[in-house]
């Protein structure tokens, strides 16, 4: 049993003891007393062992009244009793320890597992069956489902058409349906624009249209549908309910090669991402094509950061050949002072370019070329992958 579901409703268990004192005996010798009994309405699967005590929860119902919920709780209890006998706990028992729960706080929302654990703790029960009773469109559908509370999770669901108040018949068929099955199978069913990725928990599965899922373990799962937009849902998954994760109708940007079986063709992990996006398949894409813009932007600020060094050291080869031809004549140099002085001249002006704007271009071309190259790279390696 989760710790949680403890903390939570021990209090009102030790509430309720001693004013139930009498109740909790007469159940505890029906229980003892049905396990040396053969049921002939108790089954073994989903619904368990005929020695585990059951209770029927209050019903849930849309737009009921007090006075009709009533009603179809007792025809509800009376399925329960007729398929379960002994098993069953006793329905004026259940209500007593639920009432006295209340009164002591305890308020949940039973369209939630927890919640129904909590109510079986307080009903001392073994497993608790919850029937909702709520319009199906133009009809009126009946479901119950079956949660063990020792280990806090759902057993089976089954749910069926029935008249405005269902009869013990038609309740009877949905108890039964408990045991087949499809009331104990998970099933999660995909649907998106054709083409798209499936990844569920990180793993890549394939590409839309998938067969529907029926082998997820029950709890909580992250499935994600990427096409041009990232649909990504967080489900609970029960048995007996079918899930349906429906991405937003788009085409896919690429194709996603198809292995023989109708896998990928090679894998790789969704990310986890909340709402819906830019695609991951499009992030590669954005990579390569900013980082290869800033290689060539970075390049040419190398390019035009350098010329000043460039003719820095070719003024200064100038001025050195010159010197060599001069040598020790006085008349050569005079000669060719005015080539001398536009070397040296070339010589400072390159100087102070290369101090001014030439330097630091070179420097941030370089910076920016680098940036481009890694981002380029990462999403080429993201194609890849």
């Amino acid at each position: 049993m989760n710790l949680r579901h403890v903390i939570l409703v021990v209090p009102f268990v030790l509430s309720t003891t001693i004013e139930h004192a009498r109740a909790y005996e007469n159940s505890t010798t029906v229980s003892s007393t049905s396990s040396s009994e053969t049921s002939a309405g108790g089954v073994t699967g989903a619904s368990g062992s005929t020695s585990t005590s059951l209770a029927l929860l209050p019903i849930v119902g849309s737009g009921l009244g007090a006075d009709e919920l009533a009603r179809i709780q007792k025809v509800v209890q009376a399925a329960v009793d007729e398929r379960y006998t002994t098993r069953a706990i006793p329905g004026d028992a259940v209500r007593s320890r639920l009432d006295a729960g209340s009164t002591k706080g305890l308020h949940c929302d039973r369209g939630e597992i927890d919640c129904i654990v909590q109510l079986g703790i307080v009903a001392r029960a073994d497993q608790v069956i919850l029937a909702t009773l709520g319009p199906k469109g133009a009809a009126v559908e009946l479901a119950v489902r079956l949660v063990d509370v020792g280990n806090g999770e759902q057993l089976a669901y089954a749910a069926g058409p029935v008249g405005g108040e269902p009869t013990i018949a038609e309740v009877s068929a949905l108890l039964a349906a408990l045991d087949d099955l499809p009331a104990r199978t998970t099933r999660v069913e995909l649907t998106g624009p054709e083409g798209a990725l499936v990844v569920v928990d990180g793993n890549n599965l394939g590409a839309l249209p998938y067969p529907a899922l029926t082998d997820l373990a029950p709890g909580k799962h992250t499935v994600s549908i990427i096409g041009t937009l990232r649909h990504d849902a967080t489900i609970d998954v029960r048995r007996g309910e079918t899930l349906i994760v429906d991405a937003p109708a788009a085409e896919p940007l690429v194709q996603i090669p198809q292995g023989p079986n109708g896998g990928l063709a090679r894998g790789g992990s969704g990310a986890k991402n909340t709402g819906t996006g830019t695609s991951s398949s499009t992030l590669p894409w954005i990579g390569v094509a900013s980082g290869g813009a800033a290689v060539i932007v970075g390049g040419a600020g190398v390019v035009v950061g350098v010329t000043p060094r460039l003719a820095y050291q070719s003024a200064a080869t100038r001025l050195s050949q010159i010197e060599n031809d001069v040598g020790n004549n006085h008349d050569a140099l005079v000669h060719r002072k005015s080539d001398i002085d536009d070397a040296r001249t070339d010589l400072n002006n390159a100087e102070h370019d290369w101090q001014l704007w030439g330097a630091p271009l070179l420097v941030a071309g370089a910076v920016v070329l680098g940036v481009g190259a890694v981002v380029a790279g990462a999403g080429a390696f993201g194609l890849v992958e």
